[in-house]
């Protein structure tokens, strides 16, 4: 087993937050920063002993449910973008 050090870390999620920002890049409005779709909370528990949701206290996520060509997907929202794409929605309702 290898451990990545945190320079590999922080390349991997340099590389998911881009990922991420092109997929939602292509779901807002150049003009207007408008989105449409739901935002919905979820819960959730990984059941490891030695985690805090194992005693109770639940994952908290943020999803965005869009309708793409009739059938629906879920992005999970990484928590530094849930200010911004709370505005999009907001702005398109």
């Amino acid at each position: 087993m290898t451990i990545k050090d945190s320079s590999d870390r922080q390349k991997s999620s340099t590389a998911l937050e881009r990922q991420f920002r092109s997929r939602l890049t292509k779901l807002i409005s150049d003009k207007d920063g408008l989105l449409r779709g739901t935002l919905t909370q979820r819960e959730r528990t990984f059941g490891k002993a030695s985690c805090k949701c194992y005693q109770g206290q639940k994952h908290s996520s943020l999803y965005l449910v869009i309708s793409v060509e009739g059938k629906y997907q879920q992005i999970c929202l990484p928590k530094v973008y849930e200010d911004d794409v709370r505005a999009w929605v907001a702005n398109y309702q």
